[in-house]
């Protein structure tokens, strides 16, 4: 009898929805020899390829380069905080750069929606370079300069802040003309 109010208590339990549903995978065999097949030995490379090429970039980083590495030894973080850009932070998630500097995260969306809007048209112009200038890579550089690789600034030349359509396809063919006027005067000093 003393178990019978223990069903009765389950059963009223079960009636009320107080147990949630649980689905478990059924495992039916495990093979352990067949993952020492999958485990392969591996040496360390004790003779690294040489460094062919060392730097500072136009962020003042140590770059130093090898055949298939690159190293990069920075004492600033000039170079994450250029307004308008975008990146991913492990515990922030998906943020953009304010003009202060400072990450503003998804979770504070009228201002990170804000600073988006404000710099979509020079993202746009960026976009345009990087098309328009494959070979060269080119990117925003320290102070809104415009800058070839990591290792040129093009003197006087400035990406600005568009706020519309035609600023954005001024500064497009402002920069492009510069662009082009700037790599022209350094080939022809090559020459």
């Amino acid at each position: 009898m003393i178990n019978s109010g223990k069903n009765e208590l389950l059963i009223e339990m079960y009636e009320n929805h107080m147990f949630e549903s649980v689905a478990f995978p059924i495992v039916r065999r495990v093979f352990a020899h067949l993952a020492s097949q999958d485990l392969i030995s591996v040496t360390p490379n004790l003779n690294p390829s040489p460094i062919t090429e060392t730097y500072i970039n136009i962020w003042g980083e140590e770059i130093s380069k090898s055949a298939n590495i690159t190293f990069v030894k920075s004492n600033n973080n000039l170079k994450s905080a250029i307004p308008g850009t975008w990146g991913h932070d492990f515990l922030l998630g998906y943020y953009i750069i304010n003009e202060d500097g400072a990450k503003i995260s998804l979770n504070n969306e009228d201002e990170y929606n804000r600073i988006s809007k404000k710099y979509e048209f020079r993202n746009n112009v960026l976009k345009a370079m990087m098309n328009e200038f494959k070979k060269e890579h080119i990117y925003i550089g320290p102070n809104d300069s415009v800058c070839v690789d990591d290792k040129l600034i093009i003197p006087n030349l400035f990406w600005g802040v568009p706020e519309n359509k035609k600023e954005m396809i001024i500064k497009k063919q402002e920069l492009i003309i510069g662009i082009k006027k700037f790599f022209n005067t350094k080939n022809s000093k090559n020459e």
